[in-house]
């Protein structure tokens, strides 16, 4: 199955698991792919938490 980039990377620097991965995705498509979400679920929560996490630390190492 295909992630997108935004999920496939954490999945693969092991920020994320690969449930946390599928449900964030299952979810993603089911809100009908926004920009930003917010999920309700606490687990998921700490997962896009991670997420986001490792984007920074992607963005921030570019600056240099």
């Amino acid at each position: 199955q295909f992630l997108p980039p935004w999920l496939y990377e954490p999945l693969m620097a092991q920020a994320i698991s690969l449930a946390e991965a599928a449900e964030l995705f299952d979810l993603w498509l089911m809100l009908g792919e926004p920009d930003r979400f917010t999920p309700e679920c606490p687990r998921l929560q700490q997962a896009a938490s991670r997420i986001g996490l490792l984007l920074d630390q992607e963005v921030s190492a570019t600056r240099h």
